[in-house]
């Protein structure tokens, strides 16, 4: 079959002419992308992050302070009662000393004390008990003759024969107790436990004259170590986290573990600020968070621009010559109004803060002010 020239011109002309089509129809989206998109931006930031110890501690129930009588004598004043809150530094009780110790309200013989033989436990007891004092007072807590009594019970119980005992204790008793009268203050923060002296009621060196807690049924425990006692003190603040909640609270007391007459650890009690109900029961496991009072600086953005999907992960978009350039992060800690980012950086970068939900990879931006 045999095609005419002015028939082949024809087919020629339709061929290029769809071709041209299809050429222009390829270019229209091209010419008609997504539209240009106005955003603000902002530098990466150098921010203060405060500082925290956090670390897993435990609910158990809650420890007694005993509040020791300074010396022998006789009560005469008590400021508190029992199952009253009380400061740090309150007056509790005023004993009226006598000089020497060899005048007693309840025993006759003139010896200092009449040491019988005691345990290894009863020492070690004594022991861990007089560290624990050394502790408060290096705190600040307690005053130096609330020590020197603790020293004074540790060396009268340790163990030797009654006649060593008595001469080797006689001497801190001595040193110990003034004579007239003393006001014995509350070492920690606490409520009033147990029984409480009365006025008029004789007293021996070392008594327990009444005890201080948190009021409370449980409290929690958390190692410190050494170094960090230099951070916190009696009263910081702290944050329990268990079940998925957060409950306040605050250092009540720090005591030293004590392993072959050596402090290994300390412990430090916190007491909760408002009751924790059914949430808390003595050997449950939490996270401790408390405050140094340290800061150290953080790169971080304004929590706008950041964003985060289906899968957790978070993302930000760079604006680099004129493009939203979108970038996976890693996110620390939440510092006021910003995030920290702990992915490496490069110096100068701008993050995109408004208008994320209509970026998308590579889409053309403007800056505006």
């Amino acid at each position: 079959m045999q095609v005419s020239i002015p028939q082949f011109r024809k087919s020629m002309i339709v061929i290029i002419a769809l071709a041209l089509i299809g050429f222009l129809a390829s270019t229209i989206p091209s010419s008609r992308q997504r539209p240009l998109v106005n955003v603000t931006v902002a530098p990466f930031s150098t921010v203060n992050k405060p500082l925290y110890i956090e670390r897993a501690g435990s609910s158990v129930h809650a420890t007694m302070v005993p509040v020791y009588s300074e010396g022998a004598g006789r009560v005469s004043d008590v400021y508190v009662t029992a199952g009253q809150a009380v400061k740090a530094g309150q007056p509790l009780v005023k004993l009226e000393i006598t000089s020497g110790g060899g005048e007693t309200m309840t025993a006759s013989t003139p010896a200092p004390i009449d040491v019988s033989p005691v345990t290894k436990d009863a020492y070690e007891n004594a022991l861990k008990d007089y560290n624990r004092y050394k502790t408060l007072y290096e705190q600040g807590a307690i005053p130096r003759k609330q020590l020197e009594a603790a020293e004074a019970r540790m060396q009268a119980a340790e163990p030797s024969t009654q006649s060593q005992q008595s001469v080797a204790a006689a001497p801190v008793r001595k040193s110990t107790i003034v004579s007239g009268p003393v006001t014995i203050q509350a070492s920690i923060d606490g409520t009033i436990t147990g029984s409480v002296v009365t006025v008029g009621s004789g007293v021996q060196e070392g008594q327990e004259l009444m005890a201080l807690g948190s009021g409370q049924e449980v409290e929690i425990a958390v190692a410190l170590e050494q170094n960090e006692l230099y951070f916190i003190q009696l009263g910081s603040q702290a944050v329990i986290e268990v079940a998925g909640q957060k409950l306040s609270g605050q250092i009540s007391g720090i005591y030293p573990e004590v392993k072959d007459k050596q402090i290994v650890s300390f412990m430090a009690h916190i007491k909760l600020i408002q009751s924790p109900g059914n949430l808390l029961t003595p050997g449950m496991s939490v996270i401790v968070r408390i405050p140094t009072g340290q800061e150290v600086a953080a790169i971080a953005v304004p929590s706008q621009a950041v964003l985060r999907d289906e899968e957790g992960q978070y993302f930000v978009f760079f604006a680099s010559e004129g493009k939203a350039v979108r970038q996976q992060v890693t996110i620390g800690e939440a510092i006021g109004e910003f995030l920290e980012v702990t992915t490496a950086i490069p110096q100068g970068s701008l993050v995109i803060t408004s208008h994320l939900d209509q970026l998308k990879n590579g889409d053309t931006i403007t800056v505006v002010e």
